[in-house]
């Protein structure tokens, strides 16, 4: 990576954390972000977390939020906790998908990754989102993990990518219940492009529907 790209990044950064980190608590908590704290408040106080995949979300924000403010040494009695405490987590999520944007460069071009890092710092719903103590900025941030991961195993076809990749996809599913269908698609549409790069020809789309059906 040049070091034009390198320095538009980290000023990109810079400007995420700018937009990002000023009073954190100064707005009351939404429902939803208190339905959340809730949640979190289980895993903090009992060390469980029961998921109803009928209900809410999946755990991975409570158990992300959970190593954070173990590892900041948060205040074992949760009536301390502050919203700041909790929206700090999705900040620097909001944050590290600007940080991702480099490792496609080589795809995207150096030019588009550091208008895409500016645009990414500086766009009000990423802004809003990640000042808000929910699950969507984890789902883009771990959605394009993905994305990237994948780009750079089909790079490099160094087997650590894909296991970033399969571990990321993981945690993405654990986010919401919807999300599995999208990894059904994902894993559907990987099969077709495997098949058509090994065979080609219109038996492709077939030869798919039967991997994936077997595929566990």
């Amino acid at each position: 990576m040049s070091r034009a790209v390198t320095l538009g990044v980290l000023l990109a950064v810079a400007a995420a954390f700018a937009l990002r980190c000023p009073q954190p608590a100064s707005r009351p908590m939404h429902n939803d972000e208190a339905i959340n704290a809730i949640k979190f408040r289980d895993l903090w106080e009992h060390g469980a977390f029961q998921y109803d995949p009928g209900e809410f979300h999946g755990p991975t924000l409570y158990y992300l939020t959970f190593a954070w403010e173990k590892l900041t040494g948060a205040p074992r009695d949760f009536s301390q906790f502050s919203e700041s405490r909790f929206r700090v987590v999705t900040v620097l999520f909001g944050v590290g998908l600007v940080l991702l944007l480099p490792l496609i460069a080589d795809g995207l071009g150096r030019r588009a990754t550091v208008w895409a890092a500016f645009f990414t710092a500086i766009s009000p719903a990423m802004v809003f989102y990640s000042r808000y103590f929910i699950h969507e900025m984890l789902l883009v941030f771990f959605t394009l993990l993905t994305l990237v991961a994948g780009w750079r195993y089909w790079q490099s076809r160094r087997p650590s990518w894909a296991k970033v990749r399969s571990g990321s996809q993981y945690t993405e599913s654990r986010l919401s219940a919807p999300v599995q269908l999208f990894q059904n698609l994902k894993a559907f549409t990987y099969e077709a492009w495997q098949l058509f790069l090994q065979r080609g020809g219109s038996e492709s789309a077939a030869g798919c529907s039967t991997r994936f059906s077997v595929s566990p």
